[in-house]
């Protein structure tokens, strides 16, 4: 039996030998499976409706060592409440970076107390724009947070795009302004003007876009080129198609 066990072991993965040979699979076995081991286990005996499943389950809680273990025991146990607990209460001892913080924010569900705790952590840990930015565009509008989420994103933003997404997310009268005066001045290129008319949906930074758009030098072959982008907005087309027309009589 112990040669069939490895034979099969040649042919298909642990998780299926484990689960077709079940209490016969060879002693020595047993202590080499580590949590990704179980958690394949576990997977093909739900699947099966195999008993091993709960072993499985349980042996995944065993040998689960990191953040992102307990992240998929959580993930996993979605029909196991107790042991999702369990794998929840372990990634909240485990957390250290922002992207544990957000990992459990975006897990607790109606868990208020850990929710708090997450936004808390996250806006102690949050360093790039790239933090403040997935902080926003998960606070309510009236978090008590969400001003100085937004403020840190103005004061990170260094890109283009980055300041496109500061024109969409911060509320303020005055943070839009700012935006709209930093989109303005590093868009330069037409590609560029047409990635900000594009994003920005029936708003005043689109209007304006618009306007740089019509005054700005550009060659056939440039329109042609940018004419065939399929994202481009109705009006962008109607105007691109214009100014074809205009320099091919």
């Amino acid at each position: 039996m112990i040669l069939s066990f490895r034979r099969l072991l040649k042919e298909t993965d642990i998780g299926v030998a484990v689960v077709i040979f079940g209490d016969k699979v060879p002693p020595d076995i047993w202590p080499q499976l580590t949590f990704t081991h179980w958690q394949r286990i576990f997977f093909i005996a739900m699947y099966l409706k195999d008993p091993l499943v709960e072993v499985a389950a349980k042996e995944m809680c065993r040998t689960a060592k990191t953040f992102a273990d307990w992240r998929l025991a959580y993930l996993d146990f979605s029909a196991r409440s107790e042991l999702r607990n369990q794998a929840f209460q372990k990634m909240m001892k485990g957390a250290s970076t922002f992207e544990h913080w957000l990992a459990i924010y975006s897990l607790a569900g109606d868990r208020a107390k850990e929710k708090k705790a997450a936004t808390e952590k996250m806006m102690q840990l949050a360093q790039t724009f790239n933090d403040w930015y997935r902080i926003c565009i998960n606070l309510q509008p009236d978090h008590r947070f969400l001003a100085k989420a937004q403020s840190r994103m103005e004061e990170t933003a260094a890109t283009l795009e980055d300041w496109v997404l500061v024109y969409s997310y911060v509320s303020l009268p005055e943070g839009k302004k700012r935006a709209i005066k930093k989109v303005l001045a590093l868009a330069k290129t037409f590609e560029e003007l047409v990635f900000v008319h594009n994003f920005t949906r029936l708003t005043e930074l689109r209007r304006e876009a618009m306007k740089k758009i019509r005054r700005k030098p550009i060659t056939l072959e440039e329109l042609l080129k940018l004419s065939k982008d399929r994202k481009l907005s109705g009006d962008l087309f109607s105007f691109f198609k214009k100014k074809i027309r205009a320099m091919i009589r």
